[in-house]
């Protein structure tokens, strides 16, 4: 089983954000770049948040003490349910609010190449599409944990592949973050 498939999703994720906070950023200040950026910064923060709550699933399976305790951990994910925390939180909304707004950028004046066009308009379908794509992204992820803990593995074993897991999480998570500060940093910085 490969956990990479849903995990490079976001790594692409970040590849386009840093992509369009460096075009962004060079555009000439107005009304428009300013708000793209801060939609940038209010998505890379709703996702580095998303990220955080399955890091915390990740530390208390590594925390267990035998392969019953990781079950348990592995299990309650299941019931999770990341579809309808993510709509209490309200989060998919919002990433479908931001999606939809994201839409409207002005790639002729911002000199986008048909890539960053392709990209831009990516990303924003699949934060448009809320539990269709951002939350069905993060269920794959809940997925691959839970499997793991039906898995024959020995504690040691599960832990690992779970840190694996975890490891890929939180480097996305930084990126989302510097990506977030990025963005606000380069609105405020704009005259």
């Amino acid at each position: 089983m490969s956990y990479t498939g849903s995990l490079s999703y976001f790594d692409r994720v970040s590849a386009i954000g840093d992509r369009m906070l460096r075009v962004i950023g060079g555009a000439p200040a107005t009304t428009d770049t300013d708000q793209y950026l801060e939609l940038v910064e209010q998505i890379y923060k709703a996702l580095a948040d998303i990220h955080d709550n399955l890091i915390d699933v990740t530390i208390e399976v590594d925390q267990a003490k035998t392969i019953g305790e990781v079950s348990d951990v592995l299990e309650r994910i299941q019931q999770l349910g990341i579809k309808d925390t993510l709509k209490a939180q309200n989060m998919c909304n919002e990433l479908g609010r931001m999606g939809y707004q994201m839409r409207g950028l002005p790639s002729e004046q911002l000199n986008l190449n048909d890539q960053e066009k392709a990209d831009w308009d990516e990303l924003s379908h699949q934060l448009e599409r809320r539990e269709g794509g951002t939350a069905m992204l993060y269920d794959d992820k809940l997925r691959e944990l839970y499997e793991l803990g039906k898995s024959k593995l020995g504690l040691k074993s599960l832990q690992a592949k779970v840190a694996e897991i975890s490891d890929l999480l939180v480097v996305q998570k930084a990126q989302f973050e510097r990506l977030a500060k990025r963005a606000k940093l380069m609105r405020n910085k704009k005259p």
